[in-house]
């Protein structure tokens, strides 16, 4: 096969995501014990794997494989990487564990392979890489959060183009500038893909490619389907963003929903929005009641169209965090007062200060916000200081306004 054939021998030769190579060779030369792992993350083809090989090649590392999809389970990885969690392997070289597409480990398969993974992080002396396609995951976030993240983009076209041809030239095989372009455009910056085409590709004429290849299905990631369908300039191409996201309708609700969530729209857009979004999860919910699974293919659709006439181009991007970022910055900064405030406020509630929190306060601040002197004596009667004071009166005024 070319793509084994034409494999990078050193990391010189690679070509695209320059910046991640350099910061990935850095941080396994200056690793020590203590350090995160790394989590490369990134679409096929883009040399995650290739690098990882050449990177500890070239610094005198022995790597450990595990293809993670492959082996699940909790006790297959132990019997897998069990012997290899020391520093040293037997003849007192350096190890290094690479699991590949750690991704593939959240499916219905997994029996503790992920809690394994947290284990190994925690526990293994050695330096840990591991390498993902997906990040738009929720459930690859642990994993993000305890790793030092490289990233890997598509590689770009022009490169892909230049690496082919070179292959071709190598290979003695002929194909037009047309032809060799049309591969290009369907490998969408994979690198493997390109090659695997190259080769499934010599000896046909450009006209038989570019049937071939127009007969394909386009399909995106969740991510890539996303930033397609909020950059659409008819429904009808927002439609087909959407129709070709290689997801489930579930995630694609949710993906709505949280890019909805964290965007730009007025409150007048966003509650449409959020509206359009609660009825498509209706429709997901009605078909896996009545199991007419053949409705799902209207489910595009109705999403497509019913978001698209209710957000403005641009007000709304990618994002696949649950919570606005405002919100996020307010819990960070009054938890502290909100959580002193309940405590003591359920001393005389006779409660708990998450009840106090979630079921009085906003009623309390409601009969209270209506005279702010009075509502300012009362909790400094009750001997709250004045950091918290401030977040509470604040938090009155937000709810009086709501209610107004």
């Amino acid at each position: 096969m070319w793509v084994e054939k034409y494999r990078p021998k050193s990391v010189e030769e690679m070509v695209g995501n320059e910046e991640s190579r350099i910061e990935f060779f850095n941080w396994l030369k200056e690793w020590k014990k203590g350090s995160k792992p790394a989590l490369l993350l990134g679409p096929p083809g883009t040399g995650k794997t290739t690098l990882v090989h050449l990177v500890a090649k070239k610094l005198g590392y022995n790597m450990v494989e595990l293809n993670a999809s492959d082996v699940r389970t909790k006790e297959k990885m132990m019997q897998m990487l069990g012997p290899s969690l020391g520093s040293k392997g037997l003849f007192g070289e350096k190890l290094l564990i690479f699991l590949d597409e750690v991704d593939g480990m959240y499916e219905r398969q997994d029996r503790g392979g992920i809690e394994f993974v947290e284990e190994l992080i925690e526990k293994s002396i050695a330096p840990i890489v591991m390498a993902a396609n997906l990040e738009d995951d929720k459930k690859i976030v642990k994993l993000i959060r305890k790793s030092k993240v490289f990233r890997f983009a598509r590689i770009p076209p022009r490169f892909v183009e230049i690496y082919v041809e070179n292959i071709l030239r190598r290979e003695n095989v002929k194909l037009s500038k047309e032809a060799i372009r049309l591969i290009v455009r369907e490998s969408k910056g994979d690198m493997r893909a390109a090659i695997n085409t190259a080769q499934s590709f010599s000896g046909l004429s450009t006209e038989e490619i570019s049937s071939i290849i127009s007969s394909r299905d386009l399909t995106y990631s969740l991510r890539e389907g996303f930033e397609s369908f909020f950059n659409a300039e008819s429904q009808e191409k927002a439609y087909e963003a959407l129709k070709n996201c290689d997801a489930m309708p579930r995630d694609k609700v949710r993906l709505a929903y949280t890019s909805i969530i964290n965007s730009d729209l007025s409150s007048d857009e966003l509650i449409k929005a959020l509206e359009k979004i609660g009825e498509a999860d209706e429709i997901v919910k009605m078909i896996g009641k009545t199991q007419e699974w053949r409705l799902l293919r209207y489910f595009d659709r109705v999403l497509a169209y019913s978001l698209f006439n209710t957000t403005r181009k641009g007000a709304v991007s990618y994002s696949d965090d649950d919570m606005p970022w405002n919100l996020k910055i307010r819990m960070w900064n009054e938890s502290k007062a909100l959580k002193s405030f309940g405590k003591i406020l359920s001393r005389f509630l006779h409660t708990s200060s998450r009840e106090v929190i979630s079921t009085y306060m906003p009623y309390l601040l409601l009969i209270l916000s209506r005279d702010k002197d009075s509502m300012e004596r009362f909790f400094r009667a009750l001997g709250l200081d004045d950091s918290t004071l401030k977040v509470i009166m604040k938090e009155a005024e937000r709810i009086s306004v709501r209610v107004k």
